[in-house]
């Protein structure tokens, strides 16, 4: 008999404008692969707009559930009012930020839906992604299907780093890691990030599992159109990150470097006679043979840097600040130069330009470190220990709530 999968993921990851995207389609990849049922539990009026499932996605979901977000959000704005009265002042006073907590989007009605959605179906497992619909697990265990934490995101850590320090990370982290333990399992992205939780929140079985794709080979080009290409969407720490990049490290490089801001971020830059803005990209395969590196200058976020795996898939080295290395399971021959400062991030490139044999150097390790650890069949693997057991606690009195 098939096992069945419930999925509870907010964006429309059809779109596969961003990283984490991209790396739930390669997640419903691997459920056809072994053979699973997997059913979408998402919202509408979140962040993305969408009604239907993809008439060319055929064979990845099995059935789609919509929950409106917004209609329900409108409900319970008296109520976070209520509970938090300094909140709504945060955007006029900047220490409110230091009042606001962990916010909670498991609202009644949605628990209801997601009950309702069990009571007609047998599920295996319940992958839930984000701990802010961790209100949709139960506290009390009883035999059920086993619950997964997609742990692709550092929370308290990202809140922290897009106020600019102004909050209190103590009661959010605690808050956090309290909720992680609700889980039976959890799947992280980020190595890093399992090392911290594991310690705090003992209860799930944890298991690493990075971004995955295929390996893509690039026929060899000594002359490429561009020698630095950077990638991405259109997200505050992109945004930054450029900012940063052109202000502060264009500078210290030579005026004929050619460079290339390829995806929704390049609407941030202004066009000049070496910088060339490719908003939209219809195959990663173009834009990566045409360049001969990539940076990834991001000061901020948490988790896995999906740009740096993809740039270590077409063997392409990457210059980056250590954020970009953020998760990896090594920090070391990973075809990966580290540099904080503007001048040793020039610096780095310059030495990638215009030396050829350490060049080749990182390129070599570029592409072992990527099959060692992002290639698809090696976190298959890594997937199958995961999904190996599947009878844990349930609450039955989740089948009991009322709106």
């Amino acid at each position: 008999m098939k096992k069945r999968v419930l999925i509870v993921y907010p964006h429309n990851f059809f779109e596969e404008k961003s990283g984490i995207n991209s790396r739930f389609i390669e997640l419903l990849r691997y459920f056809r692969a072994v053979d699973f049922n997997v059913d979408l539990l998402t919202l509408k009026n979140f962040k993305s707009s969408w009604e239907n499932y993809p008439a060319d996605k055929g064979g990845l979901v099995n059935e789609l559930f919509f929950y409106d977000f917004k209609k329900s959000s409108r409900r319970q704005r008296p109520k976070n009012r209520k509970q938090n009265p300094l909140a709504r002042l945060k955007k006029y006073i900047p220490f409110c930020h230091a009042y606001t907590g962990l916010p909670d989007f498991a609202y009644k009605s949605m628990k209801k839906l997601f009950a309702e959605i069990l009571a007609k179906n047998h599920y295996d497992f319940i992958i839930i992604s984000y701990v802010y619909w961790t209100g949709l697990i139960p506290s009390k265990k009883v035999a059920g299907p086993a619950t997964v934490l997609d742990l692709s995101d550092f929370i308290t850590l990202n809140r922290f780093d897009s106020s600019g320090g102004d909050v209190k990370i103590g009661p959010m982290i605690e808050e956090e890691i309290r909720r992680v333990n609700r889980f039976d399992k959890v799947m992280c992205i980020s190595e890093d990030e399992k090392s911290f939780f594991s310690q705090f929140a003992r209860r799930p079985q944890y298991h690493y599992v990075p971004f995955f794709m295929d390996k893509n080979n690039l026929a060899k080009n000594d002359n490429p159109d561009y020698d630095i290409l950077f990638i991405g969407s259109d997200n505050p720490h992109n945004r930054e990150g450029i900012q940063w990049f052109f202000q502060e490290i264009h500078p210290y490089l030579f005026n004929s470097v050619r460079i290339v801001i390829a995806g929704p971020i390049s609407e941030y830059v202004d066009s000049t006679r070496n910088v060339t803005c490719i908003p939209l990209v219809e195959r990663l395969t173009d834009i990566y043979a045409r360049a001969r590196i990539s940076i990834c200058p991001l000061l901020g976020g948490t988790g896995m840097k999906i740009k740096v795996v993809e740039a270590l898939s077409f063997g392409l080295p990457v210059v980056t600040t250590a954020k970009g290395l953020a998760g990896f399971p090594s920090k070391v021959h990973t075809g990966c130069l580290s540099a904080d400062s503007p001048e040793k991030f020039a610096c780095a490139i310059q030495r990638l330009l215009s030396d050829k044999d350490f060049y080749n150097q990182q390129r070599k390790w570029a592409e072992d470190f990527f099959m060692e650890n992002f290639e698809k069949s090696t976190v298959y693997r890594q997937l199958d220990e995961l999904f190996a057991n599947d009878i844990t606690m349930m609450d039955t009195q989740i089948l009991n709530i009322k709106d």
